[in-house]
């Protein structure tokens, strides 16, 4: 790997990192189920009609899939923020190539500068000697 491709290995690193994206979820279908369960059997005994029962079921469940939007919302943000912050660097990076070259052009301008500079003396002096 030569110099120019190890430039900027932090900002590679960064950008190509999956830690966030692999990981584990809290809420998953089975967690969902259970705290669900968990829920309604604490909620159960204060139920006294079948409607409670019913209410008091579709509200467990209803906040055990709110947990999970919740916790979905959230790496949905966690991943924007690291696509912010990769494209903030890769934006820093695209910029530094911009300077250099800019740089590379006026160093081809003041050496093609001091090129025509040279080359006229050297038609001067063959002027001056008659050749």
């Amino acid at each position: 790997m030569n110099q120019k491709e190890n430039a900027y290995p932090e900002i590679q690193k960064d950008v190509t990192s999956t830690d966030l994206i692999l990981k584990d979820l809290i809420w998953t279908e089975e967690k969902i189920k259970q705290k669900s369960a968990q829920w309604f059997f604490e909620l159960e005994p204060l139920c006294k009609t079948d409607l409670e029962i019913k209410l008091a079921r579709a509200l467990t469940n209803q906040q055990a899939i709110q947990c999970n939007h919740a916790e979905t919302i959230k790496f949905q943000d966690e991943l924007i923020a690291k696509m912010l912050e990769s494209y903030d660097k890769l934006f820093c990076a695209y910029n530094d190539l911009c300077r250099a070259n800019d740089e590379n052009k006026r160093v081809l301008v003041d050496i093609g500068g001091v090129v025509d500079k040279r080359f006229n003396e050297i038609i001067s002096r063959i002027d001056v000697a008659g050749l």
